[in-house]
C-alpha cells in the first residue's frame, strides 16, 4: 500500500516533537524539584526528581494518541456525510472520495488535519490503481477504532451483496454522532468530579506552603528526622496512587 509522506501510518503510534518533549521535561523537572523540596526540605533531594522528568514524554503519549483518535472519529463522521451526499448526486464511491476533498476543506482548512491527510492518501492510492476495498481495509487496520473498522466491514459486505451504500454511510455517521454525543454528556456529568480530584491532589502542597509561610520552623522536626522522611515518602506515594486511581475512575469508555 502506498502512502503519502505526511500520512499517519499507525494511530497507535505518536512521535512527540523535540520542542514539546523538551518543554515537558523542563516543566516536570521544575515541578518535581518544587514538590520534593517542599516535602523533604532538602534541595539535593529535590534535584533527584529531575531524571524522572525524562519519562514524561513517554507516559504522556497515550494522552496524545487518544486525543488524535477522538479527532479522527469526529472528522470521519463528517466525511461520511459528505460521501453520502456526493454519491446521491450520482458519483461512484471512488469518485466521491476524490471529489469531497474540496468540501472537507471548508470544515478542516488545515492540511495536516487527520482526515485531510487520509483523503489525500486515498486519492493517491486510487490514482495508482489500488482498489478502494484494500485502501479502506488498510485505513481500518491503522486507526484501531472499532467504529471505523465496523464501517469498513459493513461497506465491503454491502458492496459484495449489492446493498445501499449511501444508507450504510448515513447510518454509520448517525451511530458515531450518537456515540460522540453520549461521550460528551458523560464528560460534562463527571467534569466536576475531575476538577475536584485534580484540586485535591494539590491540597497537600498548598497546606505545606501555608504552614511554611505562617510558621517557617514548624516542619523542622519533620525534615530533620528519619521518621519524617518516611512519612513524606508515604504521603507522596499515596498522592501518586490517588492520582492514578482517580484518573482511571473518571476515564469512562463507551
Amino acid at each position: 500500500m502506498q502512502h503519502l509522506e505526511d500520512t499517519i501510518l499507525d494511530y497507535d503510534e505518536y512521535k512527540i516533537s523535540p520542542i514539546l518533549a523538551v518543554g515537558m521535561i523542563i516543566v516536570v523537572s521544575a515541578a518535581a524539584i518544587f514538590v520534593l523540596y517542599l516535602f523533604y526540605g532538602n534541595m539535593f533531594i529535590g534535584f533527584v526528581g529531575i531524571p524522572l522528568s525524562f519519562f514524561a514524554p513517554k507516559y504522556s503519549r497515550p494522552y496524545f494518541i487518544k486525543k488524535r483518535k477522538d479527532r479522527l472519529l469526529s472528522q470521519f463522521k463528517e466525511m461520511l456525510y459528505a460521501l453520502s451526499g456526493s454519491m446521491q448526486a450520482g458519483k461512484s464511491i471512488e469518485m466521491a472520495f476524490i471529489s469531497i476533498y474540496k468540501d472537507m476543506e471548508l470544515l478542516y482548512p488545515e492540511p495536516k488535519t487527520e482526515i485531510m491527510r487520509e483523503l489525500r492518501c486515498i486519492a493517491s492510492n486510487l490514482n495508482a490503481g489500488i482498489p478502494l476495498d484494500e485502501i479502506l481495509v488498510d485505513f481500518a487496520a491503522r486507526n484501531h477504532n472499532e467504529d471505523i473498522s465496523s464501517f469498513v466491514d459493513i461497506y465491503i459486505t454491502t458492496k459484495q451483496m449489492g446493498g445501499n451504500l449511501v444508507q450504510v454511510m448515513r447510518n454509520t455517521s448517525e451511530t458515531i454522532s450518537d456515540k460522540v454525543a453520549v461521550h460528551n454528556e458523560i464528560e460534562v456529568a463527571i467534569s466536576s468530579a475531575k476538577f475536584e480530584h485534580r484540586t485535591l491532589m494539590f491540597v497537600p502542597v498548598g497546606v505545606i506552603l501555608m504552614i511554611r509561610a505562617v510558621s517557617p520552623g514548624y516542619l523542622d522536626s519533620l525534615y530533620g528526622s528519619a521518621g519524617g522522611i518516611v512519612l513524606s515518602t508515604v504521603a507522596l506515594i499515596l498522592i501518586g496512587v490517588a492520582w492514578v486511581v482517580g484518573n482511571k475512575m473518571t476515564d469512562i469508555k463507551i
